[in-house]
């Protein structure tokens, strides 16, 4: 799913959701938004 952050960002989406993020520690969430600038 983390790679979907990034794949987002290059098709230009600003910020994106996540339904279910259960799977991954917030702080990874996090980190890979940041890293995104989302």
């Amino acid at each position: 799913m983390l790679d979907r952050f990034a794949a987002a960002r290059r098709l230009g989406f600003e910020a994106v959701e996540c339904q279910l993020p259960y799977d991954h520690p917030a702080e990874e969430l996090a980190r890979a938004c940041g890293d995104e600038k989302l």
